[in-house]
């Protein structure tokens, strides 16, 4: 009876050993799992650092892109309007040559 009960303890202690060592490779496991979750953690925080960086940068170069083409606009319309006051000055110039000018005269 003694020896029935020794080995039912020492089957007890073997199952015991095996879940313990079960149990230690299911702690690895959750272990190397986690620093490789918190791994992918850190690189999309930093994906995601680049990616609002990279928005703000976009941002900043629309802006400074429509400042550029409203000054092109507001340059291009003040060319507009003197070459507009250069072509008036030239035909008021013109006709006050031609007024000024002798009238042509017939050689008979």
């Amino acid at each position: 009876e003694k020896q029935r009960a020794f080995g039912g303890a020492e089957e007890a202690r073997s199952e015991a050993a095996r879940a313990n060592l079960q149990r230690r490779k299911l702690e690895t496991q959750v272990t190397a799992a986690n620093n490789e979750l918190q791994q992918k953690n850190s690189a999309l925080a930093r994906v995601e650092a680049q990616n609002t960086a990279l928005e703000a940068a976009l941002a900043s170069a629309r802006m400074q892109h429509e400042d550029a083409v409203a000054k092109l606009h507001t340059m291009n319309a003040k060319r507009q309007r003197q070459l507009e006051l250069a072509k008036a000055v030239a035909e008021t110039a013109n006709a006050f040559i031609l007024e000024a000018a002798p009238a042509p005269q017939s050689s008979t």
